[in-house]
């Protein structure tokens, strides 16, 4: 028995099921290919539920960001009337360091990793993503900071950025722009493919 619809998600996993002689080997390949059409159906239904919500929708329009990404932030932060300064996210999300202060003395630790993990993880996935293939000042930026700093801390940055950023059109109920803040002679330079690796 082919487990039903694998045929139309996964073409390559199909021809396996059906000459498998072990039934072992059988069973294994049934359960691999459930899991994959289980993933595939979720992350559909994930997709439309994002374009389905506004918010959602315009988070989509960041480079980078996408629908697990977009919804993982979404109910993360649910109010977006709880932070005062929208710099606050990247704490409540736990993307600035530690500090640890004696006397004089200052000195930035690792990343506090206080809020949810998985939309942590998500967010600096989709900095990554950012980095490699966005258009935008953030990216500028970015590279630059990449010149001075190792890469997991440039994605961690602009992972802060791109969840302030997140914020701020969540409460402003506007769009996404590459260039915000930006002066029109910086958008010149910065409109220029940087590739961060």
């Amino acid at each position: 028995m082919v487990f039903q619809g694998i045929e139309q998600i996964r073409p390559d996993v199909y021809p396996a099921c059906l000459y498998k002689k072990d039934r072992t080997i059988d069973s294994l390949t049934h359960i691999a290919a459930g899991a994959i059409i289980g993933d595939v159906l979720l992350g559909k239904k994930l997709g439309k539920r994002a374009e389905d919500d506004p918010v959602c929708r315009r988070f989509l329009e960041i480079p980078g960001v996408g629908p697990i990404t977009a919804l993982s932030f979404y109910c993360a932060v649910e109010d977006p009337a709880r932070f005062r300064r929208n710099a606050d996210v990247g704490a409540f999300l736990g993307l600035v360091p530690m500090v640890r202060q004696s006397g004089q003395n200052v000195a930035r630790l690792h990343i506090s990793k206080m809020g949810d993990r998985m939309t942590r993880t998500y967010l600096t996935t989709a900095a990554q993503q950012h980095l490699r293939h966005g258009k935008s000042s953030l990216t500028a930026w970015g590279a630059g900071l990449s010149e001075r700093l190792r890469k997991g801390a440039v994605q961690v940055a602009v992972a802060r950025k791109l969840a302030v950023t997140m914020l701020a059109m969540w409460k402003s109920g506007e769009r996404y722009d590459p260039y915000r803040g930006a002066s029109p002679a910086d958008v010149a330079v910065k409109a220029e493919p940087s590739v961060v690796t």
